[in-house]
């Protein structure tokens, strides 16, 4: 009896959950229901207005053109926020709108009946170096250990030299445009030139504020490490920035004949080095140097100009006169190259610890000569440092991670341009063009000078500059056929 009893005791209590867990669900359906049905027409609208607008752009050619120019200029105006993610660790914002830019190019070519291949391939000028690459970086995955690491940094450099530059090339089809695109660089270097004087002299704190609202992770965001980067995390970064801009100013100086003019140029090249000083970058120092005795004899022609000699002999001045003031500055370059010359040759620890590295380059070398160690090892990290391999020369740096292929490569993405640019002088006679052209070679001199010493290749900043280049190219070669 008692077992019957204490049976039918429970089944009231397992009825009444059960009904308790219906009358649950048949209130809360209808929300569930509502709420469904709100995401899916959300989802339908967000698709139908996402498919609406490129319908829009294939219909309207003129726009996605204007549009692609656009997000290309403003992804140069935010070069320097290296670090600035939406979310993942593939492309910054920067690069963001540079795939943008190049989603709508491949909109307007397919709805104009144009080949991609055609703007992607045949039309790049970098496009033997990139074969090189890709062939290097496949066959270092022999020896690699992190493959997945490899496969990040040659969708990197594929997407840099197979899609960004040939893209940049074809969007600046006119000098208006090559000039904009070196406007762009200044103001996208000014940004942090103000940033970083501000927090040095007035100790405003802007970087630290910057890297806390836009989540940036720089590894030293305030003055207190010594050597400063501001916004672009490594000082290496922000000197090679202002190795790039700086005959950009230097050109306003020479060949503006507006004063007003001449003296923006002046104050932003006070402001370049200001920088250059607390950076405390070197190399820095010694391309800015190199850019400044080039770049007037790029623009001399047979006829010496007195005016241009003087003016040239000014700026080399005032480089060198400033960045002996600016030695009381406590991580300043002429501050450690005097610390570095009480040392004997390789006795300074920076300059020890990339001696080693070089070191351990070349046994790299020496037992991968022809397959390399693998492509990852180029990747940059995250956070915007140096890159795995610390070897700080550019060249040995393909060479040990990419093989004989890597060093074909590297050798051949430098001698292009300088060739190209050689060319140009030789044979352009319009004034603006070699103007334009000088600029452009006094930099790619600096910027080389650069890559000896630290490992920039996947810099973006440098490649503006052969973009501009190439266009200047184009350009002159188009007015060739149209003259003929």
């Amino acid at each position: 009896m008692s077992l019957c009893r204490s049976h039918t005791n429970k089944l009231p209590s397992v009825y009444t959950a059960t009904n308790y867990s219906l009358r649950v669900w048949l209130v809360c359906l209808p929300g569930i229901i509502a709420l469904s049905l709100l995401i899916v027409t959300s989802l339908f609208y967000a698709l139908a207005g996402f498919f609406g607008f490129m319908f829009l752009l294939l219909l309207v050619s003129d726009l996605k053109a204007r549009l692609s120019f656009t997000f290309f200029t403003f992804g140069t105006l935010i070069i320097s926020l290296l670090t600035f993610r939406l979310g993942g660790r593939f492309f910054n914002v920067s690069d963001f709108m540079y795939l943008l830019s190049a989603v709508l190019v491949c909109f307007h070519s397919v709805a104009q009946g144009n080949n991609l291949t055609q703007l992607f391939f045949k039309d790049n000028p970098l496009i033997m170096p990139l074969m090189l690459f890709l062939l290097g970086a496949i066959l270092s995955m022999i020896n690699s250990n992190t493959l997945m690491d490899d496969f990040m940094a040659t969708g990197k450099y594929l997407f840099m030299f197979g899609i960004w530059l040939p893209l940049g090339i074809s969007l600046h089809s006119t000098v208006k445009r090559v000039k904009l695109l070196l406007i762009s660089l200044v103001i996208a270097s000014l940004f942090p030139i103000i940033i970083c004087i501000s927090d040095y002299f007035l100790d405003t704190n802007l970087t630290d504020a910057l890297n806390q609202v836009l989540s940036l992770n720089l590894p030293a965001p305030s003055l207190k490490h010594g050597r400063f980067g501001t916004i672009m995390g490594h000082p290496n970064h922000f000197g090679y920035l202002l190795a790039v801009v700086f005959p950009i100013g230097m050109a306003t100086i020479l060949i503006e004949t507006r004063l007003s003019v001449k003296i923006l140029g002046l104050l932003f090249n006070l402001g370049v080095l200001t920088c250059c000083a607390i950076t405390g970058s070197r190399s820095a120092l010694l391309s800015i140097s190199l850019e400044a005795i080039l770049l007037p004899c790029f623009l001399m022609r047979k006829r010496i100009a007195i005016r241009t000699i003087v003016s040239a002999m000014l700026v080399v001045s005032i480089i060198w006169g400033f960045v002996l003031a600016a030695r009381i500055m406590p991580q300043s370059p002429m501050a450690r190259f005097e610390v570095m010359l009480q040392y004997t040759y390789g006795g300074y620890s920076p300059d020890k610890l990339r001696l080693i590295s070089m070191k351990k380059a070349w046994n790299y070398i020496k037992d991968n000569p022809i397959c390399g160690i693998g492509v990852g090892y180029l990747n940059p990290t995250p956070g915007g440092e140096i890159n795995k391999l610390r070897v700080h020369n550019t060249i040995l740096r393909l060479w040990a991670t990419i093989g004989v292929f890597g060093l074909v490569a590297v050798l051949w993405l430098y001698g292009k341009p300088v060739l190209t640019a050689l060319s140009l002088r030789k044979g352009g006679q319009d004034r603006e063009i070699r103007i334009i052209t000088g600029i452009i070679f006094s930099s790619m001199a600096g910027w080389i000078l650069y890559d000896m010493v630290q490992p920039q290749l996947h810099n973006r900043v440098k490649w503006l500059t052969v973009i501009a280049l190439f266009a200047i190219n184009e350009i002159r070669k188009k007015d060739q056929i149209s003259n003929t």
